[in-house]
């Protein structure tokens, strides 16, 4: 009950705060196989807010847990809310009402992915009002050993002919 009263108390602050909260992905493709992180940071100290993080729905891969960092404050939140058939969907709240642990500037929150397969998979931020603010790509690849073979099939087809 207490992480509810937080959360509604967080989304409400979310709409006075003027924190610019961002969605960092690394860069550049990855492979098959390959795990990376993504990133919910903010570059403003002492702002509570409230954003939702949908991970699209083209089962490239796997998401882990969303973890809180302690930059988010000490009444930092998240709820999951599964599989809408769009995507996976988290609710986050960076907040602290405890005025000697606020919410810091940096990272609030990690979510690691997975790569299975080949293709493009969309992560995006979206603010409290569902408006998006940050979307973001991740190029999957197949692992250099496919690539090899791959490769290599391809030579001994063309010495047949």
């Amino acid at each position: 009950m207490k992480k509810l009263l937080v959360l509604a108390l967080v989304l409400g602050l979310s709409s006075v705060s003027s924190a610019v909260v961002s969605l960092v992905v690394p860069a550049g493709d990855i492979n098959v196989g390959d795990t990376i992180t993504v990133i919910v940071a903010s570059d403003t100290e002492a702002a509570n807010y409230g954003a939702w993080l949908d991970l699209g729905l083209q089962g490239l891969g796997t998401w882990s847990d969303l973890t809180i960092l302690p930059a988010a404050g000490v009444d930092a939140s998240k709820v999951y809310w599964g599989d809408d058939g769009t995507g996976d969907w988290w609710e986050l709240g960076a907040a602290s009402f405890t005025p000697t642990a606020p919410v810091l500037a940096g990272d609030h929150f990690t979510i690691d992915f997975t790569a299975t397969a080949e293709g493009q998979q969309v992560v995006a931020l979206w603010d409290y009002n569902l408006t998006e603010s940050t979307e973001a790509r991740i190029n999957i690849v197949p692992e250099p050993m496919t690539l090899g073979l791959l490769g290599l099939g391809g030579l001994f087809l063309r010495r047949r002919k």
